[in-house]
Formats: structure tokens, sequence, C-alpha cells
């Protein structure tokens, strides 16, 4: 005695077999090229890029609208790209670097040596971005400067050490705000990780077809004014934020365009 396969039983067989062979077809074309060596090439959709930064802290710890530049620290910028078309493209990018604020670094106003607050602090900052090539990607046109923007989200990992130990009381015994401010901050802890919402403007210069190089300044909108870990003995009402400055080296892979996947 024998049972017949049903008719859908014999029909799924079919297809996973088909899945099974497409599938493998797939993989024989990416071995395929990815192995071949007498191909003619071509520009990649990837690309690979490295810099130094320049971090700058903006916040209560500072009265300068452009931020603390006497203290700029240094760090550096990974970031691997995917053109998406000739203008477009998307990145993840990898920034590690620090930031710190000194109110004894200023002079004026006066009030700022006797307060003495500062922090420091390491940022590591992972950011995926879309970006918008003005000219091309590949320096169409024959420009060998192409302008670009990009913005995106980002997450950045901190570790704040903020000290008040030279603090006037004093001198702001008057100043109730302040005193309270400055006891409210410290118990209040700073963050670990930051949501970031980086937005950036930069040029390339390109100098080969594989090699260009960058120029970019990358603004970090946050909200949350405990970056430097104060908060209420400054300007609450204001937030902290970031920026960097960097210049690198971009390295466009070349691919195959002459390989065709085997036939059977």
């Amino acid at each position: 005695m024998f049972m017949l396969k049903p008719k859908f039983m014999i029909s799924t067989t079919m297809q996973n077999q088909n899945a099974i062979k497409a599938t493998i077809f797939i993989l024989v074309c990416f071995l395929w090229i990815g192995h071949s060596s007498y191909a003619q090439v071509k520009r990649s959709r990837f690309e690979l890029g490295a810099g130094v930064s320049a971090f700058i802290y903006q916040g209560d710890l500072t009265p300068r609208s452009q931020g603390s530049l006497e203290t700029t620290k240094p760090g550096i910028l990974l970031f691997a790209n995917y053109n998406l078309n000739k203008k477009i493209a998307v990145q993840g990018s990898f920034a590690w670097g620090a930031l710190k604020g000194d109110d004894a670094r200023y002079a004026r106003p006066l009030w700022r040596k006797f307060r003495s607050l500062n922090f420091q602090t390491p940022v590591k900052e992972f950011a995926f971005k879309a970006m918008y090539h003005f000219y091309g990607i590949n320096g169409e046109e024959n420009r060998k400067y192409a302008p670009y923007v990009s913005a995106g989200l980002g997450l950045g990992l901190l570790n704040v050490k903020r000290d008040a130990t030279n603090f006037d009381k004093k001198y702001f015994e008057n100043e109730v705000t302040v005193l309270n401010g400055v006891l409210t901050d410290l118990s209040t802890s700073p963050p670990k990780k930051l949501l970031l919402v980086p937005v950036a403007i930069g040029v390339r210069k390109y100098y080969t077809d594989k090699i260009s190089f960058f120029g970019e300044f990358n603004y970090r909108f946050m909200k949350n004014d405990y970056l430097d870990g104060f908060s209420k003995a400054g300007n609450p009402k204001l937030g902290d934020h970031f920026y960097s400055i960097s210049i690198g080296a971009i390295y466009k892979f070349k691919k195959d365009n002459s390989i065709r996947c085997p036939t059977y």
C-alpha cells in the first residue's frame, strides 16, 4: 500500500530546491567576482576615511559664543561611506576625542575666577549620517573641490569628571542662586550617554581617482545641559553643545566592471 504526495507538497519541495540553487548561484557569483584579477576597474560605491580632529566645548564654563578655544582637545575620526548615487551617500563613523572647560581660564568677567568650576571628559561617538555632495561624489565636471553637507543621529559615550573644589563660597555669599545651583549640580549625576544630532559641512579635494582629502566642520546638537557637569550654577536655559573640526584623507575602492556570472 502506498500514498501519493499531495500536489502542494511537491510544489513546495521544488520551490525550496529552486531557492537553494538560486542562493548557491548568487554565492558563486560573489566568489567569482571577489577572486578575479583580470578585470577592468571602475569607481566603487565604498570609501574609507580617516582624519585628525579638534574638539571644542560650548557651555556654561566659557563666555565665548564660539566655544572654549583655550581648552581645545585633539581627537580622531574614522568612517566608511557607501555611495548610493553620484550625489547622495550614507556614512557610518566613529569619533574619539575629549572635551574640557574651565572658568579659571578667563580673566573677564571677573567672577569666573572666583567661581572656578571645571570639567573634562573623553568622548566616543558612533554616528550614522546621510550626505549630499553638491557637485558629485567623484569630482564630476572636472571640479577639484567638492562641497558637501551631512546630518544624522549619533550616540556619545562620556565619563564626566567635574571639579568645584576652588569655588569661592565667600565671594558668592550674597548670590543664593549660585550657591544653591552648585549644590544642586553636585548632587545631580552627569550623563554617561547622550543622543546626538551631528550636522556637518565639508569640502573634498580630489587628488586621484582613488584618493581625496577633506576638511569638515561637525556640530553636535543635544538636549542636555550636564555635558560639563553643571547647569543650575550657570545658565540652565541654554543647553551644552560641542563641535569638531577635522581634516583627513579618503580612499575609494575600485571594483571589477567586466566580470559576468558563470552560466550553466
